[in-house]
């Protein structure tokens, strides 16, 4: 690394902090997006299969926030089915309700609001005792019945969407 900067610069200061701490998921996630900006979605989905591979069990934040990470890149430059993938994956190492929830999220970034319904479904049956669930769902249903009305979101008339009054 230059002297007087401590972020890496090259994928060699990357592979020497990594063997420092290969638990820290901030590092992978620069790592990848370095990858992206300077390579390729290929070689940052390479690093991101190392992450997953390498930061401990037992580190629940930074392995969320690393399979949160992978999901994101294949959501923007892969195709839903290695998105689903990716998810699938993910839901087997991590809490279940954080990884859809983020999923979720990763949805409505890229305004892929068909498939999120369906996720508040399972999230509501398999939760149903959870308001921040509930709330929530109701707050997208409302929130798309609004975009549905706005001209700029014409795609999503003739989606169909539950009544938010009938899921209360």
């Amino acid at each position: 690394m230059r002297s007087g900067d401590d972020s890496p610069k090259d994928i060699d200061d990357f592979e020497r902090l990594l063997v420092a701490d290969k638990d820290q998921s901030y590092l992978w996630i620069q790592y990848m997006a370095f990858m992206l900006d300077n390579v390729d979605a290929e070689a940052a989905r390479k690093v991101a299969e190392r992450a997953v591979k390498s930061v401990a069990m037992t580190n629940d934040q930074d392995k969320l926030n690393i399979w949160t990470a992978f999901m994101n890149l294949e959501s923007n430059f892969g195709t839903q089915e290695s998105l689903e993938a990716c998810t699938k994956r993910a839901l087997e190492v991590n809490d279940r309700k954080k990884i859809y929830l983020n999923l979720v999220d990763i949805y409505k970034a890229s305004k892929k609001y068909e498939y999120i319904e369906v996720i508040y479904k399972q999230l509501a049956k398999k939760y149903s005792n959870s308001l921040d669930i509930w709330s929530s769902y109701i707050e997208f249903l409302i929130e798309i019945r609004v975009k549905k009305e706005d001209p700029a979101h014409f795609l999503l008339k003739a989606a169909e969407f539950s009544d938010p009054k009938t899921v209360l």
